[in-house]
């Protein structure tokens, strides 16, 4: 049970600050102003602020595409770098089966056409892979083919347009489409916390937090009682564990006085049953440790999509996904396991002295 505490509230936080960047689209979004020559010393600054580790270019708007019947489809139009949103931009484990690289890569250059990806949705269900179409910012035109069809991906949702930047930009003038919300968007990883250069004094605007996102997801109160009660139960039962324990080793101890007794007269040395015992009581740690981190890791995955269920809203209804026992989860829960364990052979061994163990094997002898 300690272990399956460790391995939910783990897996819990874990999965927020997962889903919290891919819902923000990076570690924070920022707004730029849609001419270029004002958004390009904006850019230059907060690049070099030494604030963040990676950077991608991306341009927002309401769009529309109008296939070759004439069917008019209205969408919102993300166009990325397909060479910089991959450093950036992630998928949460089970939301996609591709990473934004793979998407990204159907995204290349092709003659007088621009290159885009489509939302999974009903309203462009009759288009496929290799189907062209005018693309619609405002009162200019480009025509696209669609080069791929996916269900997610980060900040998109409904029927969408995914597209090439510098391919939209070569074709289209998106700094004339101001009436449909057009925006400059900066993706940043690896956010330095505080403010970045202009959003103190209104020049950038902050789009989205992951930061800010994750921790908002924390704040229902079925998460707080979930989260507070398991890791009571963790704290609790880890003591308890440890107790039971040094009991269960200490009656047994008592329960051999007549064994070590006869071993002694058959000239063992005290010093050597105290340590036989300890041997013994060390074995039976490292063996329910063993079995206690594979029992608490299954119960964690069978109680995944129970409490999955019950705080689907502190996970964007994503639920809980994988289990998080990485490899520092389980070193961290093996040792402090282990230390408290250990704190309990050694407290075994000083009642075992005041126990006068030896003075009851003399009588035995006797």
């Amino acid at each position: 049970l300690t272990v399956f505490s460790y391995v939910f509230v783990a897996s819990l936080e874990r999965r927020q600050a997962e889903l919290a960047h891919y819902l923000a689209g990076a570690d924070r979004r920022i707004g730029l102003p849609l001419a270029e020559e004002a958004a390009e010393p904006l850019r230059r600054e907060i690049l070099n602020s030494g604030a963040v580790t990676a950077s991608a270019d991306a341009f927002r708007a309401t769009a529309a595409l109008i296939d070759q019947e004439g069917l008019r489809i209205n969408g919102t139009l993300l166009a990325v770098d397909p060479q910089t949103m991959p450093a950036v931009a992630r998928f949460p484990a089970g939301v996609s089966q591709f990473s934004v690289a793979q998407i990204t890569q159907v995204l290349p250059p092709v003659e007088e056409v621009i290159p885009v990806v489509i939302a999974n949705n009903r309203a462009l269900l009759h288009l496929g892979v290799g189907d062209q179409f005018v693309l619609q910012l405002g009162n200019q035109q480009a025509t696209g083919v669609v080069t791929g069809i996916i269900n997610e991906f980060p900040t998109l949702t409904g029927a969408f347009f995914l597209t090439n930047l510098p391919e939209l930009q070569d074709r289209i003038n998106v700094a004339d489409v101001t009436i449909l919300n057009g925006q400059n968007e900066l993706w940043l990883d690896g956010v330095a916390d505080g403010p970045l250069p202009g959003e103190t004094d209104g020049q950038v605007s902050r789009l989205a937090d992951a930061g800010e996102l994750s921790a908002s997801f924390a704040t229902g109160l079925v998460y707080q009682e979930t989260i507070t009660a398991l890791r009571l139960n963790r704290n609790l039962l880890l003591f308890l564990s440890s107790l039971g324990f040094l009991l269960a080793q200490l009656f047994t101890a008592r329960q051999r006085f007549a064994e070590l007794a006869i071993m002694q007269a058959l000239g063992a040395e005290r010093r050597r049953l105290r340590w036989l015992l300890f041997g013994e009581g060390l074995l039976m740690l490292l063996f329910g440790l063993g079995m206690g981190l594979a029992s608490g890791y299954l119960l964690a995955w069978m109680m995944r999509p129970l409490l999955g269920q019950t705080l689907a809203g502190s996970l964007a209804e994503y639920g809980v996904g994988p289990l998080a026992l990485g490899l520092s989860s389980l070193l961290l829960t093996s040792a402090i396991l282990l230390a408290s364990y250990g704190l309990a052979l050694l407290l075994l061994r000083f009642l075992l002295n005041r126990l006068q163990l030896a003075s009851s094997l003399r009588l035995v002898e006797e």
